[in-house]
């Protein structure tokens, strides 16, 4: 079985500012709160006072205690929702900021190698999972970002079932309930049939 992953990209604290300026409140707050998060090396990321750490990062950063609060409870009644939004804003955007063609080194070692199962967790608009399943293998794509999904189907709806609950898919496959980040996986399925 083949697992995939996303590798994100370094900026610093103020690019992030000038980057998310023109987001609504809600999704400004969940952008710093995952800039600062992903900084964090993985065993701190289970840490259990990140919350007052963060807030001790915000107030570094000049947020007056009230604006704390604020960001603070956006991010707990947010979060989840505003991570959807935020990979449903990058996956359909007119001119997309990543690739999408298979990754190289998925293509370099899955060629040759005779079809199996593959997971492609966090898949986007599919580009992994759909050249895997072209390739022959038996492929299931999980993203909770439903837009950038159906992005990702386009002109290739044929063959594919979308399956929000994730029955099917998730049968064939033994997991632990597990932590992305900063939230619980909400697993949807984009599945080649």
């Amino acid at each position: 079985m083949l697992i995939l992953a996303l590798a994100t990209q370094a900026q610093t604290a103020d690019e992030v500012e000038k980057r998310i300026a023109n987001l609504p409140a809600s999704e400004r707050a969940y952008e710093r709160f995952r800039f600062w998060f992903t900084q964090l090396p993985p065993d701190e990321q289970r840490s259990p006072d990140n919350q007052d750490r963060y807030r001790a990062y915000l107030k570094q950063r000049g947020f007056a205690d009230a604006e704390v609060d604020s960001q603070l409870t956006l991010i707990e009644e947010e979060g989840r929702r505003s991570e959807v939004a935020r990979w449903n804003r990058i996956l359909t955007a007119d001119r997309p900021a990543f690739n999408t063609n298979p990754n190289e080194f998925l293509v370099q070692m899955a060629t040759g190698r005779k079809p199996g199962r593959a997971l492609d967790v966090g898949m986007g608009q599919g580009r992994n999972t759909i050249w895997l399943a072209q390739q022959g293998w038996d492929t299931t794509g999980f993203d909770p970002a439903e837009k950038g999904r159906r992005a990702g189907a386009g002109e290739r709806r044929e063959g594919w079932r979308s399956d929000s609950h994730c029955d099917q898919g998730l049968r064939r496959f033994r997991f632990r309930r597990t932590t992305v980040g900063p939230h619980p996986v909400e697993l949807c399925q984009l599945a080649w049939r």
